[in-house]
């Protein structure tokens, strides 16, 4: 009997948008001191599970998420492209979105 893929999603480390709970969205902000600190400790806890390939968002923090995991890995990160802007609410924080009151 063929054995399953297993498929890990992770998502990316800190950036200074999510400390400061900013919308994101695709706009390509980069991972900061602690997302990058996270990058590592990702790589060092998944050092012992069985990975063939590494696909990521061409998105800087994605990009610079799977790298130590990658190089570790001795493996390419494959990039899978992002979508350009961020959209109307890119760079708004969290308290600025009106919330309907009915879904």
């Amino acid at each position: 009997m063929k054995e399953a893929t297993r498929i890990i999603a992770i998502r990316h480390g800190q950036t200074a948008w999510n400390a400061e709970m900013r919308m994101q969205g695709q706009l390509d902000t980069a991972l900061d001191a602690r997302g990058r600190w996270q990058a590592r400790q990702l790589a060092q806890a998944l050092a012992h599970e069985p990975i063939g390939a590494i696909v990521a968002s061409d998105l800087s923090r994605a990009m610079q998420t799977a790298a130590p995991l990658a190089a570790a890995r001795g493996l390419r990160v494959q990039p899978e492209r992002g979508r350009a802007g961020g959209g109307a609410r890119a760079a708004r924080r969290a308290h600025q979105f009106r919330v309907p009151r009915r879904f």
